[in-house]
């Protein structure tokens, strides 16, 4: 237990490290986490990922939208192709599109990091939960892709949190 924590505590320092570049006057900047970029090869979902892309530049509300299935079958491919679709880059740009990694959020507490750190989230009051939410209403609109969600929301009790 003790070395998988050492691991967890060296990841989350490896995505400081590449999350904290030294600004000019020796002034650290956070950046939100960037889209990764989606494969060359992505064929036959042309049809839903044309549906997605309408719904979420409808902006006559909020959206939110859920892929669902089993692993393989290419669900952060049709995401990635979403996020980079057009429309959806003239209506988020760069820094209001967000990829969340939740594979290693193995915790509420760990989603809670993650999601504050690919926000690059300035505020640290100590409730991280608060700073977050800060961000995200002093925020423009912005979308999230939280990749491999399923990580943190099957953890037992995850749901009430």
């Amino acid at each position: 237990a003790l070395r998988a924590l050492q691991l967890t505590m060296n990841d989350v320092k490896a995505m400081l490290d590449q999350r904290l570049p030294e600004a000019a006057g020796g002034m650290l900047s956070l950046s939100r986490a960037p889209i990764p970029t989606n494969s060359a090869i992505f064929h036959g979902r042309d049809e839903l990922v044309a549906e997605l892309v309408k719904i979420i530049t409808d902006r006559a509300q909020p959206k939110h939208v859920c892929i669902l299935g089993t692993g393989g079958m290419g669900k952060t491919s049709t995401a990635l192709a979403v996020m980079g679709y057009p429309e959806v880059t003239a209506l988020f740009p760069n820094d209001l599109r967000v990829w969340v990694p939740c594979i290693k959020a193995i915790s509420v507490s760990l989603f809670l990091d993650t999601l504050h750190s690919s926000l690059a989230v300035l505020k640290r009051t100590g409730n991280v939960r608060a700073d977050i939410l800060t961000e995200l209403k002093l925020s423009q609109p912005i979308i999230l892709l939280l990749d491999n969600f399923e990580t943190p929301w099957n953890v037992q009790g995850a749901q009430s949190d």
